[in-house]
């Protein structure tokens, strides 16, 4: 009579070379024959489990326990969802999953049994890895529940721990103890289960439930930090990315925490380089440096999740601040208290000196703010040295534009308007300098993006302007309104120079309809053209009767291209409402300029 024992002994060296294919082997297959050793693998056992299906059709094997399975039906189960990983892995899913969903169907009564449960898990992970590859989540997600269903289920009914996947095709080491066997049987059952919720926090964001995700997520670095179980790379950016679920959801504490445990870890991978640029060597090949990159890519994206980090918190603070948020009857010691509560509870690591660099409450003075601005700026320019504009020419230009809002949100709690005038200027000369060093050609919606937003801090720099002389109480000075218009214009240039990008490439005219993505940022753009061009410091009747014509034109064109494309109404639902009325207004107050003018 067979036994699984037996059968092991027989076919060990077959297990071990299928293993070493699979595993060692197939990383090195040539381009041509990429599936070379997993085939071979896949051969192998199909070889093993042809065996065990005969001597199970001639039951030819030891009696089992009666509430136990089949002797060798363990054996079975294994190769099948190791074959399933194979055909799964050469693009052949559909043969994988019948494979799997037998291979349930047969071992799903004993899921419970030690030497069952971590087949049966294995499976359902599996699946569900299955389906998130055909991107259909909602039936990932079901897999991987049923998954984590046996997992508890196991943990509450039964008083042992299962038998490793990995053990169930090895021959039994005498020299472990019975205690180092059920220590790391528990600590692989542990493991499978930590595989589980890594995806169910996959599926859950492709869903687009974004909390459900989070807790997951967080559910899966918690468990490999204390099962000591991690990559430090993976673990890091997997944390870093976490910090942006809390900083959308302006819960900066744990934010900054995930932030500062993925500083802590990713040490572990290696220490931060003097330098983050990366030369590439001419002889090596592309993986080569790949590797080489590896380290210095890590720092610079972490460096950007911190940017992203202080510009949330910036903007955060600024709009508790216009709305007045905070309450006097607030319990700041209380609220202490919940926030220390949240560290405690999140990842069990010292951070102090991480966290020692940037804070994680709201901004109340331009000091606080200036703190927050200095430590992002160096992070930003410790990024740039990775990301260079010749390189990574996208992500180059975005950290310009980070660096760009930093100085915009920073002007926000300057209370001295020639200061804020001069943070908007080097607002303008870097946007400046990203539009000479780019090529519209090939990169023309980031040139429209940074075009935008120069036409923007021009027209800040505006507001900063006239506001100071309305402070000074005194008639403006020639030198003074031709800088107000020399700003008027420059912004003007800048937003007609957007909208041209956008004209229809055959009719060179402006299309009668936008695409959705550009709706908004297009009558936006008239908008604002609207009300520079009545921002003009003239004094003659002729001239203002020029400019308000212009500003009537830009507001009257935003409410017909609502009237012809209702659906661009809700994009800009509070400035349609002022268009309406300065198309009313702006005729009656051209009429009493001309009826001045002939007086």
């Amino acid at each position: 009579m067979a036994s699984t024992a037996e059968f092991l002994r027989e076919n060990i060296s077959k297990f071990e070379e299928a293993d070493r294919l699979f595993d060692i082997e197939s990383k090195t297959d040539p381009e041509n024959e990429p599936y070379k050793s997993k085939y071979a693998a896949r051969e192998i056992w199909h070889g093993l489990r042809r065996q065990i299906d005969e001597i199970l059709e001639r039951g030819e094997t030891d009696p089992s326990a009666p509430d136990g399975p089949p002797d060798l039906e363990v054996l079975r189960g294994v190769l099948d969802v190791k074959l399933a990983g194979n055909y799964a892995d050469t693009e052949e899913l559909a043969t994988g999953e019948e494979i799997l969903n037998k291979c349930i169907g047969r071992l799903e009564k004993w899921k419970l049994h030690p030497m069952i449960c971590s087949i049966v898990q294995r499976a359902y992970n599996e699946l569900g890895i299955l389906w998130t590859g055909r991107r259909q989540p909602d039936k990932a997600k079901d897999f991987l529940l049923q998954a984590k269903q046996i997992y508890w289920e196991y943990k509450k009914e039964v008083d042992c721990s299962p038998h490793s996947f990995k053990e169930l095709t090895e021959i039994l080491n005498n020299e472990q103890s019975e205690d180092e066997r059920v220590q790391k049987r528990l600590a692989e059952f542990e493991n499978a289960y930590t595989h589980t919720l890594y995806f169910l926090a996959q599926v859950y964001v492709q869903l687009g439930e974004a909390d459900t995700g989070a807790f997951y997520c967080h559910e899966t670095l918690r468990r490999q930090l204390d099962s000591m179980k991690y990559d430090p790379f993976d673990w890091a950016m997997n944390a870093a990315t976490l910090s942006q679920y809390f900083m959308t959801n302006e819960d900066f504490v744990l934010a900054r925490h995930c932030l500062t445990s993925a500083e802590c870890i990713l040490k572990e991978y290696g220490e931060k380089p003097e330098n983050l640029q990366v030369a590439p060597l001419s002889t090596e090949s592309n993986d080569e440096l790949v590797d080489r990159e590896k380290l210095p890519k890590a720092w610079a994206d972490l460096y950007r999740c911190y940017v992203k980090y202080s510009l949330a918190l910036m903007d955060y603070s600024r709009n508790r601040l216009y709305q007045e948020m905070e309450s006097p009857n607030e319990n700041s010691a209380s609220k202490e208290e919940e926030d220390e509560q949240k560290r405690k509870s999140f990842f069990n690591l010292e951070l102090t000196v991480y966290e020692e660099k940037i804070t994680d409450q709201h901004l109340l003075v331009f000091a606080d703010a200036r703190k927050v601005f200095l430590i992002a700026q160096q992070w930003i320019n410790s990024a740039e040295q990775f990301y260079t504009l010749d390189g990574h020419c996208t992500d180059h230009v975005e950290l310009v534009q980070d660096h760009s809002k930093l100085y915009k949100l920073l002007a926000f709690f300057e209370l001295n308007f020639g200061r804020q005038s001069k943070m908007q200027k080097r607002r303008v000369d870097m946007l400046k300098k990203i539009l000479d060093e780019i090529s519209p050609q090939f990169y023309m919606m980031i040139y429209r993006q940074v075009q935008f937003e120069l036409a923007e801090t021009y027209s800040e720099m505006l507001n900063n302007k006239m506001a100071i002389q309305e402070a000074s109480n005194e008639p403006p000075t020639p030198q003074a309104i031709k800088k107000i218009n020399a700003l008027c214009q420059q912004s003007i240039d800048q937003f007609q120079a957007y909208l041209k990008s956008l004209d229809d490439q055959k009719t060179k005219a402006p299309p009668p309809k936008y695409a959705e993505e550009d709706e908004r940022p297009v009558l936006i753009a008239h908008f604002c053209l609207g009300r520079l061009h009545s921002k003009f410091r003239v004094f003659d009747a002729k001239s203002k009767l020029q400019t308000l014509a212009k500003s009537l034109a830009e507001f009257s064109l935003i409410c017909d291209y609502c009237e012809r494309n209702p659906s661009a109404t809700e994009k800009v639902k509070a400035e349609i409402e002022l268009c309406k009325e300065m198309v009313t207004l702006l005729p009656a107050q051209m009429d009493k300029i001309r009826a001045h003018s002939l007086s």
